[in-house]
């Protein structure tokens, strides 16, 4: 009888297998162990849920070739807290409207109340310039965002994923790109109904890329200023990069008086044919790119 202790990381399930002779751990597959004869007496899957954090549990191998998994003490679920802290926080919010609604109806008054509507109507108030919505969502990302650089509480759907798939920090770097790629149409129409020059917009599309890309490096060298260590491509240096080709691409191209079509499939696709040469500068430039990462010859790199 041999007993062995070992510590797993159960954020995902596991497979046990014993075999009825030792086998090296990275030659362990079906077909390989066909070859040198080996054989699994035990196969066992675990999941997640099966085995949580903190607990202690006893692999057992019975004599007729049969495994189990026992818990000598029940682990704890993790996603308790994370359920806790959005309770507490919804709770909070709750809390302090319902707190406001109260104040503002103990301190109404009619005549005050009359006066505001008065006031309303003689001085109509300015419509906000700020798109609520977006605003929302960069916080909710930049929360996110300080959420995974903080360690994501080491939860393992909040950390990049390895390779294939896709989990919610993977979002944040789309997200912000999102956010840009709506708020450059923004700015720029504002700034071209102003009668600002196509020249002027340019220079601060450039001015702002050069000092997001500078940023981005200074980012990168907080760990040492050695030039043969140092990574010039970054996040924010990407942003910087997009910035200025989408900022540029849509202040040259952008018309200042736009008539809407008569015809209604022209009034249908009025967006696209704004934009028909933008996309056309686009395309063109995934095409390069694509045809740069599957045609250009490199050593030791197949095509």
């Amino acid at each position: 009888m041999h007993n062995f202790t070992f510590k797993l990381n159960v954020a995902r399930g596991w497979e046990f297998k014993v075999y009825d002779k030792e086998v090296d751990a990275l030659t362990a597959n079906e077909v390989q162990c066909n070859d040198t004869n080996c054989n699994s007496v035990c196969d066992l899957y675990a999941s997640a849920t099966d085995l949580q954090e903190f607990g202690v549990y006893n692999f057992t191998l019975h004599a007729n070739g049969s495994c189990e998994v026992i818990a000598d003490k029940a682990g704890v679920n993790v996603n308790l807290s994370l359920a806790s802290v959005f309770l507490l926080v919804t709770l909070v919010l709750v809390a302090i409207r319902m707190a406001c609604c109260a104040w503002r109806s103990y301190t109404f008054s009619p005549e005050a109340a009359a006066a505001a509507e008065i006031n309303a109507a003689v001085t109509p108030s300015q419509p906000s310039k700020r798109m609520r919505s977006l605003d929302a969502f960069r916080g909710m990302a930049i929360v996110l965002m300080i959420f995974v650089n903080s360690g994501g509480g080491d939860y393992w759907w909040i950390e990049h994923a390895p390779w294939n798939g896709l989990h919610l920090a993977d979002v944040v770097f789309p997200s912000f790109l999102w956010i840009m790629g709506v708020c450059i149409p923004i700015s720029i129409k504002s700034q071209v109904v102003r009668g600002t020059p196509k020249a002027r917009i340019c220079r601060r599309i450039v001015w702002r890329s050069f000092k997001l890309f500078a940023i981005g490096v200074c980012l990168n060298s907080i760990n040492g200023p050695e030039i043969s260590n140092l990574r010039i491509m970054g996040v924010l240096q990407r942003f910087a990069v997009a910035y200025l080709v989408c900022g540029l691409v849509h202040t040259v191209f952008i018309e200042r008086e736009f008539v809407m079509p008569q015809i209604a499939w022209k009034r249908a696709l009025c967006d696209i044919i704004l934009l028909k040469t933008e996309f056309l500068v686009m395309f063109s430039l995934i095409v390069i790119y694509l045809g740069l990462i599957f045609e250009l010859p490199v050593p030791n790199c197949p095509t």
